[in-house]
């Protein structure tokens, strides 16, 4: 079994702090080293930022090449020693270890960062601290992450990510109702243990089967139309009209653009989309020519 170089931490969301620990971690490794990531199935308080899934796809495109994810239970109950010496050294035979200021591990938590490295040394294993990284004097962080998804700070969001938030979802059959109303939508159930994400309209990037297209989103339990309380994406798909119903897409969210409301009637509602497809058009345009501009 080939040594490696192991990156530990919850990683939910993979934002800027996380990519310089994986970044680091990535950069120390040779053909004799697998670079490796040590994280869980799991997620805190208020929900997960990001799918596993999705996680998954976010480390194997940087370039890790293994993921190790235990479940929780299995491993909750090792004191600290025993995650370093029986995970860390026999089961994932790593040579360097890597992890953030904040990493706490073991059972209630008691191994910290320092601990680590002090008794991973004695091993004969590197350990590398990365400090905590901030912008505009804020710690970045995933519940920091979960603020600003609650509060619709997209524009924020996407920043501290460096890149577009996304999710990526099966395309379920909705009521058709947009469709009558000249707006076919795909509709995909956001998963019950999603953090919170602002109720309302995005504008939003599509990608499906490869291919990438351009619309407006609502996010929300669809309040003009039904009475469930059940989350949703739906998302209108500009010069579109493929049937893609089982299929999975992944939508995009570049801004906020309002909240979402109830109409009095679908007439109403389909004057408001109108006017959001342009409000949608105008932003997605202007960050189009930014990203384009560097």
């Amino acid at each position: 079994m080939k040594k490696s170089a192991v990156a530990l931490g919850l990683f939910d969301g993979v934002h800027k702090g996380h990519k310089a620990v994986i970044e680091k971690m990535l950069s120390s490794c040779d053909e004799t080293l697998v670079p490796t990531v040590f994280t869980f199935d799991f997620f805190k308080k208020g929900g997960r930022v990001i799918t596993f899934s999705d996680k998954e796809k976010i480390l194997y495109d940087m370039g890790v090449k293994e993921i190790y994810s235990p479940s929780f239970s299995e491993i909750k109950n090792l004191s600290p020693d025993e995650f370093i010496e029986e995970i860390l050294i026999k089961k994932m035979n790593a040579e360097k270890l890597f992890c953030g200021e904040n990493f706490t591990f073991g059972k209630d938590r008691k191994g910290t960062a320092l601990y680590l490295k002090e008794k991973a040394e004695t091993l004969g294993v590197k350990t590398v601290i990365i400090p905590t990284v901030k912008q505009n004097k804020k710690e970045i962080s995933s519940t920091f992450m979960k603020t600003l998804m609650k509060e619709g700070r997209i524009k924020e969001l996407n920043e501290i990510s460096e890149r577009e938030y996304s999710f990526k979802l099966k395309i379920e059959e909705g009521r058709k109702l947009g469709r009558e109303m000249g707006f076919k939508t795909i509709n995909q159930r956001l998963p019950q243990d999603l953090c919170e994400i602002k109720k309302g309209v995005y504008a939003v990037r599509v990608k499906i089967a490869d291919e990438l297209y351009e619309g407006v989103c609502n996010i929300g339990v669809k309040p003009t139309v039904t009475d469930e309380n059940e989350r949703f994406s739906e998302t209108h798909i500009f010069d579109f009209d493929k049937d893609v119903y089982g299929k999975e897409a992944e939508i995009f969210l570049v801004d906020f653009i309002r909240e979402e409301k109830k109409f009095g009637s679908l007439e109403e509602l389909k004057k408001q989309i109108n006017a959001d497809k342009q409000t949608a058009l105008n932003i997605l345009k202007q960050t189009e020519r930014k990203n384009r501009n560097g």
